[in-house]
């Protein structure tokens, strides 16, 4: 199913960016991650995920606080930080932090940390950068809202709750054991999501809107590219 947020725009009217970007946000368990490496892979683009980086940033914030800490130490951490970001690898300069992102210690404190406003613009400032003079596709909960308001295609993923609690468990190798504890955690993390007073887990007011719980990632993937524009970026 597709559908365009209130007051939407055709994807193929386009808009002219400084930045060629396909911004690709949702919910946990909304499938993004898959979804944007998959559209990626179609447009031989790169792609990165923001919440690749958040979540790198609270596991440093682990190793070297052991919890968030103090905020002005946590900004510094975000600042003073060489960051690379490619798909969902991040590296905080030659360590590579991608096989520890998605621990229980991360999850459960990477939300704090991403609620944190000057955090958001810290993260915000170096994804940007990253992206800059390039065509990307990236994910996230605001990247079509906050980030990148002038990308040329934006869309927001959606599932059903349950949906997207298999989803994750199968993600964490845990089906059906932790499908009920994950649902809760997937719930809590909405709620502070949406409460966010920057960076809001929202849909775009031009985003397409594509509920994922009975489409398969080819088929997702196939419905956005079907919205970009043929002279992607638009002249």
């Amino acid at each position: 199913m597709v559908s365009r947020a209130p007051g939407a725009r055709s994807g193929r009217t386009g808009r002219v960016n400084a930045t060629a970007v396909i911004a690709i946000d949702g919910p946990s368990g909304s499938g993004k991650s898959t979804v944007a490496e998959c559209v990626a892979q179609r447009l031989d683009l790169s792609w990165l995920s923001s919440g690749a980086l958040y979540r790198a940033l609270t596991r440093l914030a682990l190793d070297r606080f052991g919890g968030i800490g103090p905020p002005g130490g946590l900004l510094d951490l975000m600042r003073d930080t060489h960051w690379t970001v490619s798909g969902a690898t991040v590296y905080a300069a030659d360590l590579d932090l991608t096989a520890t992102l998605h621990s229980s210690e991360v999850d459960s404190l990477v939300a704090p940390v991403s609620a944190i406003p000057a955090v958001r613009t810290a993260v915000n400032r170096t994804l940007r950068a990253r992206v800059a003079g390039g065509k990307w596709v990236v994910e996230g909960r605001d990247m079509g809202t906050e980030v990148f308001p002038d990308a040329v295609v934006k869309v927001f993923l959606d599932a059903a709750p349950d949906v997207r609690a298999r989803r994750r468990a199968r993600q964490r190798g845990s089906a059906g054991r932790l499908a009920g504890r994950i649902a809760a955690d997937l719930a809590e993390r909405d709620r502070r999501d949406r409460r966010k007073p920057m960076g809001a887990l929202r849909p775009a007011a031009d985003a397409q809107v594509i509920e994922t719980s009975h489409l398969t990632v080819t088929e997702v993937c196939d419905k956005i590219v079907a919205v970009i524009p043929t002279n992607f970026p638009p002249e």
